[in-house]
């Protein structure tokens, strides 16, 4: 459901100024049509997943959920580009979305408590502090779920500066 409310939020999104300046960015440096840019054409994989985040994120609307914060907008845009891409299933789409809330959302979870040290009792203060890092560890899924990537392919990144593979299932 997630899903389709952002791609609302893409599309009204296409108003902004935001959207106009990243719309034209996109326009001069071309692409090869591979993924849908939401409500203006088609562009490249990373073009496309660049520019569905800055329009679903344009009016500032985009979900917040209980789990997985404010990644979304973040998340989403490169499973789909991936998905198109690589001309995955439906089925490998909601897993590749599944995954990407679920991973983003634990991350979140993880990174957003911090105990600050003090002095006196209880030594320690609740301090929450919030980072977009769990968008990076959220969109590391899709070309798993997407490209068919084995369980160890796709730790690489995680693990070590490895060349990135390209995505392809042609």
């Amino acid at each position: 459901m997630w899903c389709l409310d952002l791609i609302g939020c893409a599309l009204a999104g296409t108003i902004t100024d935001r959207a106009r300046i990243a719309l034209e960015m996109i326009e001069e440096f071309g692409g090869n049509g591979e993924a849908v840019l939401i409500g203006a054409g088609r562009t490249s994989c990373p073009q496309a997943a660049f520019g569905n985040s800055e329009l679903m994120n344009a009016l500032d609307y985009d979900i917040i959920g209980p789990i997985s914060g404010h990644i979304a907008p973040y998340v989403i845009p490169p499973s789909l580009a991936i998905a198109q891409r690589a001309h995955s299933s439906g089925k490998d789409l909601i897993l590749a979305l599944a995954l990407a809330n679920e991973v983003g959302g634990r991350s979140m979870s993880a990174f957003a408590q911090h105990k600050i040290v003090k002095d006196e009792p209880p030594y320690y203060e609740e301090h929450p502090r919030f980072t977009y890092a769990s968008s990076i560890f959220g969109g590391w899924p899709a070309p798993h779920a997407c490209c068919g990537w084995t369980s160890r392919s796709s730790a690489m990144p995680l693990a070590s500066p490895a060349p990135v593979r390209r995505c392809s299932r042609s």
